[in-house]
């Protein structure tokens, strides 16, 4: 199906889902008859990741029933694949909990709000990550005491943001949604609002929008270096962090940096090496690993078989190339994206 690119087409192509789909379709969900045991899937995402930290993912998720959810992303995507959609596919987050949104610094060195983890991302309906999103604040609110109304009024109150947000985007042009962001001040101006309001809430929500945009100004390239770089012999190398970061020079400490780089970018047949490819990321990955299959991004599952795992750091064991030494970063390049909060 074609992307409709006018704001008329976007819109007649929203009645013409309604119209195939109503809402109402989305109010229950029952589990399938031959659903599979979620202790079941959960132990076929463990094959594929670093066994010395499985265990401490488990020990997180056993915290409660909402750190539990937030390591279920394959459970919920196993319960929504026959569920009803309206034909819509999107880019998914893929766990789309509420924990997965926050406040980070961007590339242009502003704090902007949006999806900060991106480990599952695929494409698919959209309703998907909206049920997850709104199942978060209902799992979220009842493990922090409040009631089941109270509880559902958050679930609500976030769908009602969310189709609030879907109708101002409706009325813009393709570029003018691309570029639409939730930056500092916005967020800052909404805070302030709901002062007048909920005092006591508000206030705690202030203080903590303060402390976390004072830490994201902080974050630029030098603090990144300072954390995964470190000094020797007068020259930045990578800092050895077992069992996700391990350098080449600690698997093989009698290897020269050439020799190292030699092994990463191999020579061809014919004997001429090819040299470094500008932006080309290279993987080493240790003898223990390397047998184990690296996942690819597919569409959206139609059968269980098809269900995707979860691609997260767990599963590297050594993800970074060590070579020479790594040379400081240039003052005119921009600071990674550091998130504030991780799922």
């Amino acid at each position: 199906m074609p992307v409709p690119t006018s704001v008329d087409e976007r819109r007649a192509r929203g009645k013409d889902a309604r119209a195939r789909l109503p809402r109402s379709v989305h109010a229950g969900w029952v589990p399938a008859a031959d659903r599979p045991s979620p202790v079941d899937l959960l132990a076929e995402q463990d094959a594929d990741r670093e066994p010395d930290l499985v265990p401490v993912r488990h020990g997180r998720m056993l915290v409660s029933p909402f750190t539990f959810y937030r390591g279920a992303a394959r459970i919920m995507s196993a319960d929504l694949k026959d569920t009803p959609t309206a034909g819509l596919p999107a880019q998914l987050c893929g766990d789309a909990h509420l924990l997965n949104f926050g406040v980070f610094g961007s590339p242009e060195r502003r704090l902007v709000f949006d999806l900060n983890d991106f480990d599952e991302t695929l494409p698919g309906p959209f309703e998907y990550d909206v049920k997850r999103m709104a199942t978060s604040f209902e799992i979220a609110g009842r493990d922090n005491g409040l009631s089941a109304a109270g509880s559902r009024d958050l679930a609500l109150a976030s769908l009602t943001a969310y189709t609030q947000a879907m109708a101002g985007f409706a009325r813009m042009g393709t570029m003018a949604v691309w570029y639409a962001s939730l930056d500092e001040d916005q967020i800052k101006r909404v805070v302030r609002g709901q002062a007048r309001e909920r005092a006591k809430l508000a206030k705690r929500a202030q203080s903590e929008l303060e402390r976390a945009s004072a830490k994201a100004h902080a974050r630029d390239s030098l603090q990144a270096l300072s954390k995964l770089g470190e000094v020797s012999d007068g020259r930045y190398r990578i800092v050895s962090q077992p069992p996700i970061i391990v350098p080449l020079r600690d698997v093989a400490p009698g290897l020269s940096p050439g020799e190292i780089d030699r092994m990463i970018h191999p020579a061809p047949a014919g004997g001429r090496s090819p040299g470094r490819t500008p932006g080309r990321v290279t993987r080493w990955r240790s003898p223990r690993t390397s047998a184990r299959a690296t996942r690819s991004a597919a569409p959206w599952p139609t059968s269980p078989s098809a269900t995707p795992t979860r691609t997260s750091a767990t599963t590297r064991s050594s993800p970074r190339r060590s070579g020479p030494a790594a040379s400081p970063p240039q003052q005119a390049s921009y600071p990674r994206v550091r998130p504030l909060s991780s799922g």
